[in-house]
């Protein structure tokens, strides 16, 4: 109900505009976004311009084809770049894109859900597929880089399973609705969301992951 004329000042259109996204996430002062006519691409605002895209500046990760942008996390100074069958790390040391280096996660994992993305003790979780399968909650964990003063060398970074004592329920979460599965933390506990049983189409029930259980063990 507010005329455009009253709106304030249009945001710059010189230095480009948003792709059309499904995804984003906040990092480093600028924004980053996937970009569903270019499903490789990750395109990124210019540092503190929230409104500007320009036109070069985009990453491709993935390939072209099969190893599409699904969704984004935040993983220590990278930011993680969920694929369809890969996840990938852009590890930023400063804020000169040339600078950036992407690097391939030691994972066998990667994620259909760009919503059941969650951070906690320096870890990041995510519904994990594996040969296009769901098949849990994962935990991705070490540094993507390390620096040293002649070269940039590449740092494990992998992934395992957490859902051990679970198994059972995940086998009956709707693989045609993973993408919809949906994660929050809050109080030390993760909420999980989820599509469950033959038949059911949206997300009907809640896992929780409680961390701040002191004798947490691996296997929990």
């Amino acid at each position: 109900n507010i005329a455009d004329a009253s709106l304030g000042a249009a945001a710059p259109s010189e230095k480009g505009v948003p792709p059309k996204y499904s995804t984003l996430i906040y990092f480093n002062n600028r924004i980053f976004m996937n970009d569903t006519d270019n499903p490789s691409f990750v395109w990124y605002t210019d540092l503190n311009e929230p409104y500007t895209v320009a036109s070069t500046n985009f990453q491709i990760v993935g390939d072209t084809a099969t190893d599409l942008v699904v969704g984004f996390g935040v993983q220590d100074t990278s930011l993680v770049v969920f694929c369809q069958r890969s996840v990938y790390m852009i590890y930023m040391d400063d804020t000169t894109p040339a600078n950036w280096r992407v690097v391939k996660a030691n994972s066998p994992y990667s994620t259909k859900s760009p919503h059941g993305v969650f951070n906690y003790k320096n870890k990041l979780r995510f519904p994990a597929v594996q040969n296009d399968k769901f098949v849990g909650v994962a935990a991705l964990s070490g540094e993507s880089l390390a620096s040293t003063a002649s070269v940039l060398e590449n740092v494990t970074a992998g992934s395992d399973l957490i859902s051990d004592r679970i198994e059972p329920d995940m086998f009956d979460i709707q693989e045609s609705y993973v993408a919809n599965i949906s994660s929050i933390v809050y109080k030390n506990k993760a909420y999980i969301a989820v599509t469950y049983g033959s038949g059911a189409t949206t997300n009907n029930r809640i896992y929780l992951f409680d961390f701040s259980i002191s004798n947490l063990s691996k296997k929990q």
